[in-house]
């Protein structure tokens, strides 16, 4: 049903409703109008709380892959961890890109560097693991700061 149906339909019921029913429903203009503000900000606040999980996702999704990539090197396991990293960076920089955060130049260069190191494994050019090591480090420590900045979601509550 579109939405000109539904308020068509609502002024039709208004029409014919009660005296009492029309006071309320003036009651609640009048309230919606007086505190209008106070729902507006309550909205604001929904929306700061809703950018806040998704950065929280990002990231977690950021550091699984983080993660996954330092077990695979571990293991030698490269062509995998390249694709880790990859997926790292990607979450990583979605945190900030998808949530309206400002991106900093570390954590751009980081990123940069872990895509450029998965782009070499993935087109069979020439890498060093010392390259993917380093890549993999500095994403890393990028994910963890990004942690340390978030603070928890509710500040009446401890995490």
């Amino acid at each position: 049903m579109s939405m000109r149906a539904i308020v068509g339909e609502v002024v039709s019921d208004l029409r014919s409703a009660g005296v009492h029913v029309k006071r309320d429903v003036a009651g609640a203009s009048r309230h919606l109008r007086r505190h209008g503000g106070a729902i507006k900000v309550g909205a604001a606040a929904a929306a700061e709380k809703l950018g806040q999980f998704a950065t929280l996702e990002y990231r977690s999704r950021a550091k699984d892959y983080y993660e996954n990539a330092v077990g695979l090197l571990a293991q030698t396991k490269t062509d995998r961890a390249g694709s880790a990293i990859k997926l790292a960076a990607d979450f990583l920089e979605k945190s900030f890109t998808e949530t309206g955060r400002e991106l900093d130049a570390l954590t751009g260069e980081a990123i940069g560097r872990a895509r450029a190191v998965a782009e070499k494994i993935e087109r069979g050019a020439d890498w060093t693991r010392d390259e993917l090591s380093e890549s993999i480090t500095k994403l890393g420590r990028r994910i963890e700061e990004l942690g340390s900045t978030l603070g928890p979601l509710d500040k009446n509550k401890s995490s």
